[in-house]
């Protein structure tokens, strides 16, 4: 990022605006949501967003953006209440991913275990509390 105007304290105010808008916007799970649209929520560019998600977070924009849907759909996955019905497929869908496998492929970087798998072990869970309960 030679040549970047960004200030550190510009860095910083851009970082704080990027995890707001991760952690509390529901347009992340759009299957069409980009970098573009991130700077844009942000009211920043592109590239500055890019330099600050690498500098900041260690990581590419989809790196970030698929950490923010991954983590979404384990909380899905755990909550049989609401998406108990829903199938694998859905859920990649409803998170903002195009593909089952590309979701699985995400997931599985991210937790280390398929969807599935995951799944399973969220059901065995939540049996064991209820028989306990």
């Amino acid at each position: 990022y030679q040549g970047s105007t960004l200030d550190d304290e510009t860095k910083k105010a851009l970082a704080e605006k990027i995890l707001e808008v991760m952690k509390s916007s529901p347009e992340i799970y759009t299957i069409g949501f980009s970098i573009a649209t991130l700077a844009d929520m942000t009211g920043s560019k592109s590239k500055y967003v890019s330099q600050v998600v690498n500098e900041t977070f260690g990581c590419n924009f989809n790196v970030l953006l698929n950490r923010y849907r991954i983590n979404e759909a384990c909380r899905r996955l755990n909550d049989f209440e609401n998406y108990g019905q829903f199938t694998i497929a859905a859920i990649a869908e409803g998170v903002g991913f195009k593909s089952v496998s590309g979701f699985r492929s995400a997931f599985v970087s991210n937790t280390g275990l398929t969807p599935s798998e995951y799944q399973h072990l969220a059901r065995q869970k939540a049996a064991g509390k209820s028989a306990t309960a």
